[in-house]
């Protein structure tokens, strides 16, 4: 999925590390904090570790991570014969309609609102009002179990994700569909890989410094916002569709004319209290830190300071990687420099 921070390509520096500090112990109870769309989740289950603990305060950033936890047997699509036919019955059996993801986020909101939004074309929008009502019907209906309406929302996410016409956030579309040739595609379902054997899984939709009193363990990832992008107005559209809303939109990008709730991690005046208040209530032995030497608004220095405050050994590894292709022209050269802070055997 385009998301922006994305850890996918540094997911064999981020486990090398790891591993290479701490070793491994597959009963060991590991926590993604700030899990995003779940690479880093998901990596620690394809590493083979049976407790994980998984948190995002975006719903969709939940609904996507909790489907990379998943176990199979919770998957048994009973009504259909199995995930496949699920999947099938969602790509060919459900009839388009215009619904609010067509009024609002597709060319037709010309008519509605007099702002032509340009995130679907109107036949992909068409298709994500049909799959997010019918996946609500059916839990609402208890014609599936929870475990089957993340998987099958988390599709939907993902699908409609293949064919937004955006860079990697959502706070704005492009002017042209066919300079954006993947938004053409069709709005197709897609199964997602669960892979065999059984973990236990939590996954929160809370407040990070919220939960952090009410969680344990042994490894604690922190993958925070590092610069003053807010995610949740970067993101607003797939939120919206994902908790099936209908808010009140404003905007030439459909912004909810409520308020949209901001992260304390992402202002310069309250991140260093935030994260001072993490580090210190969390009870887990080891923490690892991920963060952005380029745009980060806090210094090496910091994290530094306030690890060894809870822990014995304290250090930074440090990896550079090519930006974003959007981002080649901002804050000069090519490559930005990922930063992993690691605090190891509380103290």
């Amino acid at each position: 999925m385009k998301y922006i921070g994305s850890k996918q390509k540094l997911l064999p520096f981020i486990k090398e590390n790891i591993i290479e500090k701490i070793g491994y112990n597959p009963n060991w109870t590991v926590c993604d904090l700030f899990s995003g769309t779940g690479v880093v989740s998901k990596m620690f289950r394809n590493i083979g570790f049976k407790n994980i603990i998984a948190n995002d305060f975006q719903f969709f950033s939940y609904v996507i991570t909790k489907s990379y936890l998943l176990n199979k047997k919770d998957l048994q699509f009973k009504h259909f014969g199995g995930c496949y036919e699920a999947i099938n019955y969602f790509n060919n059996n459900l009839e388009p309609f215009e619904g609010f993801v067509t009024r609002n986020f597709s060319p037709i909101s010309l008519k509605y609102c007099g702002i032509e939004r340009k995130f679907f074309t109107v036949e992909n929008a068409m298709k994500i009002d049909a799959a997010v009502i019918t996946a609500y019907k059916f839990i609402k209906e208890k014609f599936i179990n929870e475990s089957e309406f993340i998987y099958l929302l988390s599709s939907i996410l993902l699908a409609l994700d293949r064919v937004s016409n955006t860079t990697p956030v959502y706070g704005a579309f492009l002017k042209d569909f066919s300079k954006h040739k993947r938004s053409l595609d069709p709005f197709l379902l897609k199964e997602i890989d669960i892979p065999k054997g059984e973990i236990n899984a939590t996954v929160y939709n809370k407040d990070a410094l919220e939960l952090i009193d009410k969680i344990e363990g042994d490894i604690l990832y922190l993958d925070p916002p590092y610069n003053t992008r807010q995610y949740t107005l970067n993101y607003h559209v797939i939120e919206t569709i994902a908790q099936n809303q209908q808010p009140e939109l404003k905007g030439v990008s459909g912004l909810p004319s409520c308020e949209i709730p901001k992260s304390p991690f992402s202002s310069k005046k309250i991140a260093p209290f935030a994260f001072e208040r993490l580090i210190s209530n969390a009870k887990f032995n080891y923490v690892f830190i991920s963060y952005n030497n380029n745009e980060g608004i806090l210094e090496h220095d910091f994290f530094i300071d306030i690890l060894q405050k809870e822990y014995k050994n304290v250090g930074m590894i440090k990896k550079e990687y090519r930006k974003y292709k959007s981002n080649l022209k901002r804050n000069g050269g090519n490559t930005v420099s990922e930063l992993l802070f690691f605090g190891l055997n509380k103290k």
